[in-house]
C-alpha cells in the first residue's frame, strides 16, 4: 500500500483493515496443538532463551517481559559470545524472525540447532529459514504498510500462549504476578 498523499482517515482504515486481515488468517492457520506443546516445552525448560533482532525484536522484548511476570526465567539472546558456557540444551530457544531475516540471526539459529538446542520459530513466511531450523514452527501473519511494520497478529498469537500459560493454573498465577510486582 501507499500512503503518498492520503488522508490520515483513509491511511488509518487501510491499516485496521489490513491488520483485520492478518487476524483473520492467523485464526486459519493457528497450530492450536503446537501452542499447546510449547507451553508444555515452557514450562520443562530450566530457561527459555529468546532470539528477535531487527522487526522481531518487539516480540522478544514482550516474551521476556511477559514470562518472567509468569516466573519463567526467561532471557533475551543478542549475542552468541560466552552463550554455550551459560546455559545447555535444557534451555529452550524461542526465535522470532521476519523478513530480512538478518543473516546473524540465521547463524545464531543454525549454531544453536547443531549444539543440540530445541528450537521453537516464530515466522511470517513459509519459505522462511526458521521453517527448517526449528523444531516446530509458528506462522504469523504479517502484512505491512509501506515501511511500518504489523505486529497485531503476532503478539495475539503471543498473548494466546501466555494466557494458556497463566490460566491453567490461577492462583499460581495470582501469587506470582503478586510477586512480580511486590519486586517492582
Amino acid at each position: 500500500a501507499s500512503f503518498t498523499k492520503r488522508s490520515i482517515a483513509s491511511i488509518t482504515e487501510e491499516l485496521i483493515e489490513t491488520e483485520i486481515q492478518n487476524l483473520r488468517e492467523l485464526s486459519q492457520t493457528m497450530d492450536y496443538e503446537n501452542l499447546q506443546r510449547l507451553t508444555l516445552d515452557i514450562q520443562q525448560a530450566t530457561d527459555v532463551l529468546v532470539i528477535g533482532n531487527g522487526g522481531a525484536a518487539p516480540y522478544s522484548s514482550y516474551l521476556c517481559d511477559m514470562l518472567g511476570k509468569l516466573g519463567i526465567k526467561a532471557h533475551k539472546l543478542t549475542n552468541l559470545a560466552n552463550f554455550f558456557n551459560s546455559y545447555d540444551c535444557s534451555s529452550l530457544v524461542i526465535a522470532f524472525g521476519i523478513a530480512r531475516y538478518s543473516r546473524r540471526s540465521v547463524l545464531q539459529l543454525r549454531a544453536l540447532r547443531q549444539r543440540g538446542f530445541h528450537v521453537v520459530g516464530f515466522t511470517d513466511r513459509y519459505d522462511s529459514p526458521w521453517m527448517e531450523l526449528s523444531d516446530y514452527c509458528f506462522f504469523m501473519p504479517l502484512r505491512g504498510f509501506d515501511f511500518v511494520d504489523s505486529y497485531t497478529a503476532g503478539l495475539t498469537l503471543i498473548n494466546a500462549l501466555l494466557l494458556n500459560m497463566g490460566l491453567q493454573d490461577e492462583k499460581l498465577l495470582i501469587s506470582r504476578l503478586n510477586a512480580h510486582d511486590a519486586y517492582l
